[in-house]
């Protein structure tokens, strides 16, 4: 074998031999391959609630690489808020960084029907100039961004809570076979 092969060969290797798992593996434990997404818009803030229902779906497609459709998981928006809020101003007292923040709440019924709860919060600090103008666009890039990173808190949280699940298995397992 070349030096080549065997360079690419032994970090794959020191992989599977230490037990690692891709986060997506366990993602597919409790998502399944199809997502069968409700969301309800919020009354307070429709227009933000648009931006996030927007960046949750593009961000379904992007990190897990899957279909919206029947027959898989469900996963309940049940409440999302969105804001905006100025962050630092210019010498005039005009607001030239903002701070976008997404908390979204889902609820996500697996296709073995067990049920779980997720929350986070997601943040995208952006600068503005003009007099502090943030316009739609700006807006609607900011709810996205923001949106991406509670998603991705999302995917760690539902990531660790399919891994917690597994190791308690894995004791009560070695438990069950050490009393017999």
């Amino acid at each position: 074998m070349s030096h080549r092969r065997i360079a690419l060969f032994l970090p794959l290797l020191l992989l599977m031999g230490c037990g690692y798992k891709p986060a997506d593996r366990y993602h597919r434990e409790i998502l399944g391959d199809n997502i069968d997404l409700a969301y309800k818009v919020s009354a307070e803030n429709p227009e933000e609630g648009i931006f996030i229902k927007d960046g949750f779906i593009e961000n379904i497609y992007t990190t897990l690489h899957d279909k919206l459709g029947e027959g898989g998981s469900k996963v309940e928006i049940t409440s999302s808020k969105g804001s905006l809020s100025p962050l630092d101003y210019d010498t005039k007292g005009y607001p030239i960084v903002y701070r976008s923040s997404v908390t979204i709440k889902v609820k996500i019924t697996s296709p073995n029907g067990k049920t779980r709860t997720y929350s986070a919060t997601g943040d995208y600090d952006f600068a503005v100039t003009a007099k502090g103008v943030v316009n739609h666009q700006l807006k609607l890039s900011a709810f996205k961004k923001a949106t991406t990173s509670a998603i991705n808190k999302l995917l760690a949280k539902i990531a660790l809570d399919q891994l917690k699940e597994e190791e308690k298995k894995k004791e009560e397992k070695e438990n069950n076979t050490s009393n017999s």
